[in-house]
Order: C-alpha cells, then sequence, then structure tokens
C-alpha cells in the first residue's frame, strides 16, 4: 500500500470520528437538556470545522510532499543516481492519490454540512418539546394551587391525590426535557410520595426543594418529617431546628420537634416545645391528647394542663 493511500485512510478515518462525535453530542443534549438550541448548533458547526480541518491539512501535506519529492527527484535525475521515467511514474501515482484525498475530503465537507443541518433540526425540535412540556408543567402547577405547602398533617382530598399521581408519572419526562421546575415543584412531588408512603423517594424531593431553595423552612420541616418515618431521629431533629430558625412561626415544626424530644425522654425540652406549638396554633393540643409520642406525658400534670 502506498504512502499516500494510507493518508488517505487515515483521513477517512478521522472524519468518521468527528462524525461520530457530532451525534454523541446530540444525543447527549436529547438526554441532558442542559444546553440552548443555539449551543447545540455551535457544537454542530465546531464539529464541522474540525473535519474540513483535518482534510484541509491533509491535502495540504500530501501536495507539499508531492513537491518535495519532484524537487528531489529533478536534482537526482540531474546527478545521474535515478531513471526519470521511473520517478515519473511515482509522481503521477502520487498526484491521483492526491485527487483522491482531494475527492474524499469534498465528500466530507458535503457530509459534514448535512450532519450539521441535521443537528440544526434535532435542536428546533428539542426546543419545542421542550417548550410544550413547560406548558403542561404550568397546567399542572395551576390545578395543585396551594399544595406545594400544604401541611403533612392535612391530606389532599382524592380529587388532589389523583393530580399528584399524575404530577409523579410526568415528573421525570420534565427532568429529562429540562423543564423549568422550580423548589416548589420537588415539594409537590414529596407530598405525593409520601401520601404513596414512598418515605425515601419523598426525602430525596424534599432534599432537592432544599437545594433550590435553602431558605425554604417548610422543606426542612418536610425533610425532617421523613427521616423521623425513617428512623433516622437525630437528623429530623436537625432539620426541625433548621425550619424553626427560619420561620419561628411554624407550629407545625414545634410540634414534631416536641413528639422527637418526648420520645427520647426529653420531658422539659418537649413541654416547651409543645407550648410553642400551642401557643402558635391552639388546635394542636387535641392532636397532642391522641398521639401517642406523647403517651409517656399523657399522665403529667403539666402536660395536662397545657392540653386542658
Amino acid at each position: 500500500m502506498s504512502f499516500t493511500k494510507k493518508i488517505l485512510i487515515l483521513s477517512f478515518l478521522l472524519v468518521l470520528l468527528n462524525f461520530s462525535f457530532l451525534h454523541i453530542v446530540s444525543a447527549e443534549e436529547n438526554q441532558r437538556g442542559d444546553l440552548t438550541r443555539e449551543e447545540i448548533i455551535i457544537e454542530a458547526q465546531r464539529s464541522l470545522d474540525r473535519s474540513l480541518s483535518i482534510f484541509n491539512i491533509v491535502a495540504t501535506f500530501v501536495s507539499v510532499m508531492v513537491t518535495i519529492l519532484a524537487i528531489i527527484i529533478g536534482i537526482a535525475g540531474a546527478a545521474g543516481f535515478f531513471k526519470y521515467k521511473e520517478w515519473k511514474a511515482v509522481i503521477q501515482e502520487m498526484e491521483r492519490d492526491l485527487k483522491q484525498v482531494k475527492e474524499v475530503a469534498r465528500d466530507a465537507e458535503r457530509e459534514a454540512k448535512e450532519a450539521a443541518r441535521d443537528a440544526k433540526r434535532e435542536a428546533d425540535t428539542i426546543t419545542q418539546i421542550r417548550n410544550e412540556a413547560e406548558e403542561d408543567l404550568n397546567a399542572l402547577r395551576s390545578g395543585f394551587g396551594d399544595l406545594p405547602t400544604i401541611s403533612l398533617t392535612e391530606k389532599p382530598s382524592e380529587e388532589d391525590m389523583e393530580k399528584l399521581d399524575e404530577f409523579i408519572r410526568k415528573f421525570d419526562v420534565f427532568e429529562t426535557l429540562g423543564a423549568s421546575l422550580k423548589a416548589e415543584d420537588y415539594m409537590t412531588r414529596g407530598i405525593a410520595f409520601y401520601y404513596r408512603d414512598k418515605y425515601y423517594s419523598a426525602l430525596e424531593s424534599f432534599k432537592k426543594a432544599i437545594e433550590l431553595k435553602p431558605d425554604l423552612a417548610v422543606a426542612w420541616f418536610n425533610k425532617g418529617a421523613m427521616l423521623d418515618r425513617l428512623g433516622r431521629s437525630e437528623e429530623a431533629l436537625e432539620s426541625l431546628e433548621k425550619a424553626i430558625e427560619l420561620k419561628p412561626d411554624l407550629a407545625d415544626a414545634w410540634f414534631n420537634r416536641a413528639c422527637l424530644y418526648a420520645l427520647k425522654g426529653e420531658r422539659e425540652n418537649a413541654l416547651a416545645d409543645l407550648r410553642r406549638a400551642v401557643e402558635l396554633d391552639p388546635s394542636w393540643k387535641e392532636e397532642a391528647k391522641k398521639d401517642k409520642d406523647f403517651e409517656a406525658l399523657w399522665d403529667d400534670e403539666e402536660f395536662r394542663k397545657l392540653v386542658a
């Protein structure tokens, strides 16, 4: 196999590699959804430029080699070391190979341009799908009203539960398509998981809500409630403390922390937190009377006065 034919094969493999890179980028963006349409098109153009640059370099290199060899042959022929006709045949073969390289380069340029157009069409399709997902998400949000901030002690109606189930089914699609999800959206999913007894999934949703909005007190409260459900009481206390720090008038957080203290046998802390919860919301009195977390305090005189 001649030297130039080897160069030809190498260059062809290089352009195939670039085409593969272009389609990999496009496939990744379909999954990630974190680049804009313009960024996808720019990446496609860069891939096209790389392909053209490789072939231009190869073609130029072969052309220079032919020229240098022709000069060497001329000098050698003048010196009488080589037979002119034999070297002329070599030069003609290299010129044919160079022509083939240039033809492959033109074909590669045409295919690269087609690939860039395909990438642009895919970017337009992704943009359209994302826009439709945004519209669908907004429609679901409008149907929930104040549901994302609902207390975990207030079970939604059956109608709202159906909406929550629908939200769970569509949520992964929204994430994949790169829809603009908010902390409240993750709160909604967490609540949906909670009422389907999927506490670990609910916990992960509340964590994501906190990641997006660290000062969202109700997210910290819900996280604490899930940790409690999962038997991680110390972590639950930390989350409830954070919720109270962010929103001192969040009665639910005071009550839940009182429950945890009561279960730990910390009477003074339990009564102090329960007192604050009742001050903020007197309805917690009735809840404390029947909540088995306070069972050890039901005969306590101070507890009885507090819930009377």
